[in-house]
């Protein structure tokens, strides 16, 4: 019994310590994530300094467990213990994240590490019973650590997927920009495989001699295992492999320089199995022929294809004509084949690549992700700019791990129809503050800033780079050469004069309401709960999955802003699409309407601020302009 109490303060400090950084504040997948990574750190040194007196021994210094009760425990004790810290502060409202999801991520994601990490505690302490030393212990976890992680880092980088479902690594849903998390069932079973493998794993480690039955109980438990990996093996959002993807997305039209792929939504009047469960979808993939009549070829791919043929061509007038040299020749620099995949929808994208609403490129492959539900496509280009650069990029490592140089260059060479330029919106994101220095972009920090302030500044930045000191040298920074040697100037010099000229000619009077709203959001990883804002937001008759992770009884269309406002009083945004939906109802009831819209007027009026400071200030000017011209007030509308 000590040895188990000696863990409590082990449990309750994984799963504080995740708390303590930004990305671990909320109680979401990202908390539930690094306290399993804790647990699975801290349980197993806790086996290498716990008190010989105290471990699991007969008279005579023989392994002796009791198995019974150290399973009890572990599946009844450990995990109440394990959610103390986030019942704590939910009981004390310091976390107004949703409960359900919390409860949610905390038995997927920590609960299979937790018994992992009981597995591995129970083989330490058996080998310091048999005499290894606390030294050779310790190099072992640091081996076996090192090697699962760099298991994960290998597969994520040969494999186009950008999500894995992984004994050590836990459940890796994708890009850190997606705040909704595709889950289904087969990766529901996985991680029951892995909780088995991990009770089995720690049954393993508890036989002796007198304890057959756990033997037994050991094969059963893996028995299953075995079984649950099998049926978690037929869905497509468990496997990775660029092989996986191409029998998933059977139909291609080929272009110059590129292959577009995707999955007819009919095939010679079959529907399409996207409608049917993922599992059968694999199954049925290899029986239809991959053959199509371009009458057959959907319009958006057709467009698409054109597409990706023109951005295709220009980039090779901007990349292809420049020159390297190499072993004192000169040699016409050459651009990769890409393979685009076509996903037809987010969700679909999502449990079958990694990526939902983010497109992504794997620089490896090299493979384009997109979803296919856009058109002009807003980040087709984008995409090929990161894929047709992967042989330029950081001595062959396919992109620059500065992602300023990386993305900068993507947004650069990818302009927009936006409604601001780029050197605008970086003019306004340092006259805000909202990026207080340059030094955050070129840092791995880049990633703590929203996606929208990150890329816009370092795309102006680069774009900067190439109208005044040209492609050559941006690309021979890309290639990760110094900022000497590519612009014969430091970074310092060359960001003081984009700085100077961008504000230059920033019009702070005609931006600012705009730029407010545009970079308003301050990322993933400052922004409250942003998880359960895309979880609570969703219907609930998305997936079984969804349903989950809201409370008992939720409904999205009259809960939701309300939990907003709760979770941010001050959002004006929120509590204006709560005001118009209310404002609807009453302008629709035609008893009593008048006196009740009064009242909505003198609310409107008294909350936005005059002259406005945001967007909302206007639009509540206009709520409050439309409730006078239902009160027949003409003269208070205009």
């Amino acid at each position: 019994m000590w040895r188990h109490l000696f863990l409590v303060p082990i449990y309750l400090l994984a799963c504080t310590l995740p708390l303590a950084l930004p990305i671990g504040a909320n109680l979401e997948y990202e908390y539930a994530l690094l306290a399993a990574y804790a647990t699975l750190l801290f349980v197993p040194l806790a086996g290498v300094i716990m008190p010989r007196a105290i471990l699991p021994m007969t008279a005579t210094g023989e392994f002796q467990p009791r198995v019974a009760f150290d399973v009890l425990w572990l599946l009844l004790a450990v995990p109440v213990i394990g959610m103390i810290p986030g019942v704590a502060l939910f009981v004390h409202g310091a976390c107004p994240c949703s409960k359900t999801g919390y409860a949610f991520w905390m038995g997927v994601i920590w609960l299979p590490s937790a018994v992992l990490a009981h597995a591995l505690l129970a083989a330490v302490v058996r080998s310091r019973l048999k005499g290894a030393s606390r030294k050779f212990i310790l190099l072992l976890l640091g081996v076996l650590h090192l090697s699962c992680a760099s298991s994960v880092v290998v597969t994520l980088w040969i494999h186009p997927q950008k999500r894995i479902v992984d004994l050590f690594a836990g459940f890796l849903h994708g890009p850190v920009y997606d705040d909704w998390i595709g889950f289904d069932l087969g990766m529901m079973l996985a991680r029951l495989t892995h909780l088995a493998l991990g009770l089995g794993l720690f049954l393993l480690a508890s036989i002796t001699r007198r304890t057959r039955v756990t033997m037994v109980a050991s094969v059963l438990v893996l028995a299953t295992a075995f079984g649950l990996d099998l049926a978690a093996q037929r869905f497509q959002s468990v496997k990775n492999g660029k092989k996986e993807l191409d029998e998933l997305m059977f139909s291609s039209l080929p272009g110059d320089g590129f292959t577009l792929r995707y999955r007819p939504t009919r095939h010679r009047g079959r529907e399409n199995d996207q409608t049917k469960d993922d599992a059968t979808a694999a199954e049925t993939t290899e029986a239809i022929d991959p053959t199509l009549d371009s009458a057959e070829v959907p319009i958006y791919v057709q467009r698409l294809h054109r597409d990706a043929q023109f951005h295709v061509q220009e980039l090779r007038k901007q990349l292809w004509s420049l020159n390297f040299t190499e072993n004192s020749q000169t040699t016409l620099r050459t651009l990769p084949h890409v393979d685009i995949y076509v996903y037809p929808s987010d969700e679909k994208k999502k449990l079958w690549f990694g990526s939902g609403s983010t497109d992504v490129t794997d620089v490896y492959t090299p493979t384009v992700h997109i979803t296919g539900d856009a058109w002009p496509h807003p980040t087709l280009r984008h995409e090929l700019v990161h894929a047709l650069t992967s042989d330029l990029a950081f001595h062959g490592l396919g992109f620059h791990p500065n992602m300023a140089f990386t993305e900068g260059l993507a947004v650069a060479l990818a302009p927009t129809s936006a409604t601001l330029s780029l050197d605008d919106g970086a003019a306004s994101l340092f006259e805000s503050g909202r990026i207080p220095d340059v030094d955050t972009l070129f840092s791995p920090l880049f990633w703590r800033v929203s996606g929208g302030r990150a890329y816009t500044a370092a795309g102006s930045f680069i774009k900067f780079l190439i109208d005044k000191k040209g492609i050559d040298g941006v690309l021979t920074l890309y290639s990760g050469e110094a900022w000497q040697k590519a612009f014969k100037q430091d970074r310092d010099a060359l960001v003081k004069e984009w700085k100077s000229e961008i504000l230059a000619h920033y019009d702070k009077e005609k931006h600012h309401l705009y730029t407010e709203s545009l970079f308003r959001n301050p990322g993933l990883f400052a922004e409250d709960c942003p998880h359960s804002k895309a979880d609570l937001a969703r219907p609930r008759g998305d997936s079984a999955f969804v349903r989950i992770r809201q409370p008992i009884g939720w409904d999205p269309k009259s809960d939701y802003l309300e939990w907003l406002i709760t979770l941010d009083p001050k959002n004006k945004d929120s509590r204006l699409r709560l005001w118009r939906r209310e404002i609807r109802r009453v302008a629709d009831d035609r008893t009593l309407a008048e006196g009740r819209l009064i009242t909505w007027r003198d609310t409107v009026h008294s909350a936005r601020v005059e002259p406005p400071a945001t967007i909302e200030d206007i639009e509540l000017a206009l709520l409050e302009a439309d409730i006078a011209k239902l009160l027949g007030e003409n003269d208070a509308s205009l």
